[in-house]
């Protein structure tokens, strides 16, 4: 049997009991409420660091709240935008840029995700470059050509005025052009005298900052020392090389060297091809020097003859050992910069084809090269 039970008010545990005994009890209680007390915000909220891309912020933990909880994390907003949640009490807004002024505020968290209802705020910017460009270095490419190294990335437009570069004693300065990364400029000069010291004056130049920061005049020193530089060899199928005894010094045989005189240091080898050992053509081998050298010919020690454009020749009184059991001694001449030929081996079957050695001149080298016959005439020289 039943009994009606009366409505329950409140959220106090109730009993009910029958009037009658042995029959049934009622036990209502109230459900346990859920968390609703958000978290105290933040305190204290400053920056403690800036550069030109970055802030660091920190605070300070709240107060525990009314029922006692504590912050558990922290959200952080800029400008308006959420963009992350934290647990400690400081961090680090990376990749900004420059000269930027940025609003933070923090919300506090609470372990049941109550946010507190009033953030601590903060306006910090990062800082700004105020720091003209500065040139680290200048090196020489080539005669016609140096590289200007920045301290930082600069400007493409200021970089690329050739006005910008000046050069003594003068060389002109005809193009520039700025690397991709932005902190090399590749000047394009006049010829510049081998040996010569130099000084460029490089002004305007101007850096990426918002707020351009432009470089006051400064003066580098620098020396052109020409590297030697071989072009145009023929036979095409010739090979310039760096040797050394063990080395095949032909590039159609696997002989090789033995022995490497002193006199051979610091030398080119250009190698040649000993199935040419009969050639007898008066301009066979043939190569641009951007400078001055000393060729020396290594030619076969066995032969019974020399091809006569070997005549004025110096003789070095030196060989070089080969696996081929012929020696091969050594003649030395100088040419001025330009065009080398040189004649045939004009050797036999038994005989050796000739290698060719090319080094930068010690010297200024006179041109003997003979003036162009005039038409009509014959020259002898």
């Amino acid at each position: 049997m039943s009994q009606p039970v009366g409505k329950v008010s409140g959220g106090a545990k109730q009993t009910f009991t029958p009037p009658f005994s042995g029959d049934w009890a009622l036990h209502i209680g109230a459900g346990l409420s859920s968390d609703e007390v958000a978290p105290n915000p933040p305190q204290a909220l400053q920056s403690t660091a800036r550069t030109m891309y970055s802030i660091t912020l920190s605070w300070s933990a709240p107060a525990a709240a009314a029922d006692g909880d504590v912050a558990a994390s922290y959200i952080i907003t800029r400008d308006g935008t959420a963009i992350t949640t934290v647990t400690a009490t400081t961090w680090t807004d990376q990749g900004l840029e420059e000269s930027s002024s940025h609003t933070y505020a923090i919300h506090a968290l609470d372990d049941a995700g109550n946010k507190s209802s009033s953030a601590a705020q903060l306006t910090v910017s990062t800082t700004g470059d105020t720091q003209a460009p500065q040139v680290t270095q200048v090196i020489t490419v080539s005669g016609t050509e140096l590289r200007v190294t920045f301290d930082e990335k600069v400007e493409a437009a200021s970089a690329q005025t050739p006005g910008n570069y000046v050069i003594t004693p003068a060389v002109a300065v005809t193009a520039a052009l700025l690397s991709a990364e932005g902190t090399q400029a590749t000047l394009t000069t006049a010829a510049h005298n081998p040996g010569q010291s130099y000084t460029i004056k490089v002004t305007g130049i101007k850096d990426r900052a918002r707020v351009a920061n432009t470089m006051a005049a400064q003066t580098l020193n620098y020396k052109f020392e020409a590297t030697l530089q071989i072009s145009e060899l023929s036979p095409a199928t010739y090979r310039l090389a760096q040797l050394a005894a063990g080395s095949a010094y032909y590039a159609d045989r696997d002989f090789k060297l033995t022995t490497i005189p002193a006199v051979c240091q610091g030398f080119t080898w250009i190698m040649t091809e000993n199935d040419d050992k009969e050639r007898s053509d008066a301009h066979w081998l043939s190569f641009k020097a951007n400078m001055a050298v000393t060729v020396m010919i290594a030619y076969d020690n066995g032969a019974s003859t020399r091809p006569t454009w070997l005549d004025g020749w110096s003789d070095t009184g030196a060989e070089i050992g080969t696996s081929d059991d012929s020696p091969l001694h050594l003649y030395r001449r100088d040419f001025p910069a330009g065009e080398v030929v040189l004649g045939g081996n004009e050797g036999t079957s038994k005989t050796s084809m000739y290698l060719v050695l090319v080094k930068k001149a010690d010297g200024t080298v006179a041109d003997t090269t003979p003036p162009a016959v005039p038409k009509g005439l014959d020259f002898a020289g």
